[in-house]
């Protein structure tokens, strides 16, 4: 998410140190949070935990509650553009859920279809195996006892 220059001067004009300080302490969380997930996201691939990791660390629904309060409580002093450039900030971090979503769920069937591939692999030699065992081991082919014990039981 890239706060641009207009983003920043949208506040430019309004003469609230309150609303300043918020904004600001604000807007270096999300620069900083944002940095961190962007780091962490390069030289990651897709598919790999890094991503869903990156994704699930970036804690959006506090940034959108802030934002959303920093808006009511300052309503009446922010202008046409601060409101402007909180509802742009807004709808961004609101499609940022479904997102995070989705990309959670990909990685579920990413990891379930590599579970069934490996569970595939390890049963083509569990199969002959199994085969192999049931022949050899016919109950039939070793009749009688030996000290009490079945034939079977010593192979």
């Amino acid at each position: 998410m890239k706060l641009t220059k207009r983003h920043t001067d949208a506040l430019a004009d309004i003469d609230n140190d309150n609303l300043n300080d918020q904004v600001a302490a604000f807007t270096e969380n999300v620069k900083r949070n944002a940095d961190a997930v962007q780091s962490n996201l390069e030289g990651s691939q897709f598919g790999e935990f890094d991503v869903v990791f990156s994704a699930l660390s970036f804690n959006y629904s506090w940034k959108l509650y802030a934002a959303r309060r920093i808006r009511a409580e300052n309503e009446d002093v922010l202008t046409e553009e601060a409101h402007h450039a909180f509802d742009e900030l807004i709808n961004a971090l609101e499609l940022f859920g479904p997102a995070r979503e989705h990309f959670k769920a990909l990685y579920f069937q990413w990891a379930l279809i590599d579970l069934s591939r490996t569970m595939l692999y390890a049963s083509i030699p569990a199969l002959p195996t199994v085969v192999a065992g049931v022949v050899y081991l016919e109950p039939s082919l070793f009749p009688g006892t030996v000290f009490g014990v079945r034939t079977l039981s010593w192979w």
